[in-house]
């Protein structure tokens, strides 16, 4: 019967085919996404970095073009022209005449301009350096939190298996008279919980995947999450050793961006001081004259040759104006580039201790607190199957067993997150991935 509906009407099952089609092609959860695989996503799919970038080649094209001379201006035509007659051979004084012209630039103004687009243009290559940075720390958060709810799912998930023998248990102590109701609704009631937290876990997961989305494209969305966390690399660089990190942070991105735009600040005061001085320019021409003297002879051509130069009589105090107002700019950047190094410097040692007090809580959770918790709930189980202990006191430390686990994948999450910002205020973006 289907297959007669199918030959009489295909139209109408193209849609499905195209469907199922999309299905066998795109699998959901087709494969994991690793986290070097998320930064590789976030990078291709963005173009903030590459708007810098373009920005930055286009200052670098600029300070080419300004360093050239101004082109020459060539005039020609005729002057004197008698306008009885509009005849160029009659008056002495008629010429047709070609001039050249060309005007120099005040003092080392091409040099100068040419240097503040270079400096633009260096400046920017590392606010593209920043930005990519910024980009790399924004998609490890993302993926980090994707991970935890993943986590999350499987922690409850595997504590499922415990509440609902609980239940059968409960259930069949009660069937024989050994536990009253009161318990069999207890444990229905914490498997209900708990199936209410495994669903909002879920929900949340979902919804950092498409957050994550928004960054990295829509791939994501075809890919599942590891099941085990590969933290990134410790760090190398001694935080408490002052040399070695006043130098890396010399390097950082941020700092750089401000090293350029000091220079190029220096380039504008030049660029300043330039335009006070004197500009040249020089002109030649060269008259044709079709006329000719009282003996019938052709009157010479005339030949001119002209120099002028600027006289800066009106600008002093315009220029005192111009260098101060540049001079006081780049103190501003000054002042801004020796602020953001101090709090890069002090960020950078909180930052530090914080990860440091993260791993030593994560390792005490890992040692000490969940071994503890998962044997005091295998001696409660076994205290209520043979009728010592009750079911409040076995939910108790089945509840407190899935707490430390979820604090301790908290404080895996938050370790390395704190790993990232670190990553971030000592400007170091290939961070390897180890395994634990």
């Amino acid at each position: 019967m289907l297959w007669d509906l199918i030959v009489k009407n295909p139209l109408c099952f193209l849609p499905l085919l195209g469907l199922l089609l999309f299905v066998k092609t795109v699998p959901l959860y087709a494969s994991e996404l690793s986290l070097k695989q998320a930064e590789a996503l976030a990078l291709d799919y963005d173009v903030s970095v590459q708007r810098i970038l373009s920005q930055a080649e286009a200052m670098g094209h600029l300070s080419i073009a300004e360093s050239d001379f101004p082109d020459p201006v060539l005039k020609f035509g005729a002057q004197n022209i008698p306008v009885d007659s509009w005849a160029l051979d009659e008056d002495p004084m008629t010429q047709a005449k070609i001039s050249l012209s060309q005007r120099f630039t005040a003092g080392n103004s091409r040099e100068d301009t040419a240097k503040l687009y270079q400096q633009q243009q260096l400046a920017k290559t590392e606010q593209a350096a920043l930005a990519r940075l910024q980009l790399i720390y924004n998609s490890r958060l993302l993926w980090l939190d994707a991970f935890k709810w993943q986590a999350k799912v499987a922690i409850l998930k595997n504590d499922k298996k415990l509440f609902v023998q609980l239940k059968d248990l409960t259930y069949s102590l009660y069937e024989v008279g050994k536990r009253q109701q009161q318990d069999v609704l207890r444990s229905d009631l914490e498997l209900g919980l708990l199936l209410q937290k495994q669903m909002q876990a879920e929900q949340t997961f979902s919804q950092s995947r498409l957050q994550m989305a928004v960054l990295t494209g829509p791939e994501v969305l075809t890919r599942s999450w590891p099941t085990t966390l590969s933290p990134l690399m410790p760090i190398t660089v001694d935080v408490y050793n002052q040399t070695q990190l006043a130098t890396k942070l010399s390097q950082h991105p941020q700092i750089r961006q401000l090293h350029y735009q000091l220079r190029q600040a220096d380039a504008q005061i030049a660029l300043v001081d330039s335009n006070t001085k004197t500009v040249w320019g020089a002109e030649v021409s060269y008259g044709y004259r079709g006329s000719e003297n009282d003996m019938g002879e052709k009157r010479s051509d005339l030949v001119s040759a002209m120099v002028n130069v600027s006289i800066p009589l009106w600008g002093g105090n315009r220029n005192d104006k111009r260098r101060e107002a540049s001079r006081l700019q780049k103190q501003q950047l000054q002042y801004g580039y020796d602020d953001t190094l101090r709090q890069l410097y002090t960020q950078v040692q909180a930052q530090t201790v914080l990860w440091q007090q993260l791993q030593q809580r994560r390792k005490f959770y890992a040692t000490d607190l969940i071994s503890k918790a998962d044997r005091h709930v295998h001696a409660s189980l076994k205290a209520y199957e043979t009728g010592v202990g009750d079911l409040q006191a076995l939910m108790r430390a089945s509840i407190n067993r899935q707490q430390f686990k979820l604090d301790y994948l908290q404080l895996q999450i938050d370790e390395q997150k704190a790993l990232a910002k670190l990553y971030l205020l000592l400007g170091e973006s290939q961070a390897q991935e180890i395994s634990l």
